[in-house]
């Protein structure tokens, strides 16, 4: 007599990327109607992949329109539930913890008017380390070689518009592309912005106790 067949040990093909994969790296679904499993012909990887990006930026423009549309009944949800707004906090401080360094390059991106999302991010952490797009990820040559663009650039500001620092930093980040002349290895990069950190945390302290 056969060993019956562990379901966890059953493969399953992909039809976006033709792997064969296990179940748990398939995407499962439950059938309302009879409660069976549904194993969809696509892995979780493809489908991560094309959640990132315009599809989901697609679903969460239409969730923004959805509560400015029933404004009032998404105001009733969170004001008379408090499960759910504990199950939010707790989520947002694992997002944060768990995404940390990805969420302060996201916001020094965007206060540059530069909107990048928190999977690009995560990129942008992975290859320029957590500094990026500041000067404490450049080593001494990369600093060098932001002035020396600087230079080149003001001799020729007379006919086009002189970049920013922030954008020769930029280009010098682009230009190190993983080699790590200018750019400090990632896991060699001190913590950005400590000191001025430590230094609003005191003052915040002191105004509190007044």
């Amino acid at each position: 007599m056969g060993r019956e067949t562990d379901p966890a040990e059953t493969l399953y093909p992909c039809n976006t990327c033709g792997a064969v994969k296990p179940i748990g790296e398939m995407i499962a679904l439950r059938r309302r109607a009879d409660k069976s499993l549904y194993i969809r012909p696509k892995c979780k990887d493809c489908h991560n992949a094309a959640e990132r990006g315009h599809r989901r930026e697609y679903k969460r423009e239409y969730l923004r329109k959805w509560r400015k549309r029933n404004r009032a009944l998404n105001d009733s949800y969170w004001k008379d539930n408090d499960r759910a707004r504990e199950r939010a906090a707790a989520n947002a401080r694992k997002r944060v913890a768990a995404n940390h360094d990805a969420i302060l390059i996201q916001g020094r991106m965007g206060r540059r008017g530069m909107k990048v999302t928190l999977e690009e991010a995560k990129e942008l952490l992975a290859k320029y380390g957590r500094c990026y797009p500041s000067r404490f990820g450049l080593s001494k040559k990369g600093l060098k070689e932001c002035e020396r663009i600087r230079s080149r650039m003001r001799r020729r500001s007379k006919s086009r518009r002189m970049p920013t620092m922030f954008e020769i930093r930029l280009m010098v980040y682009e230009d190190d592309d993983g080699d790590y002349v200018f750019v400090i290895p990632p896991d060699k990069q001190p913590v950005p912005y400590r000191k001025a950190a430590e230094t609003m945390r005191r003052y915040q302290q002191t105004a509190r106790s007044r």
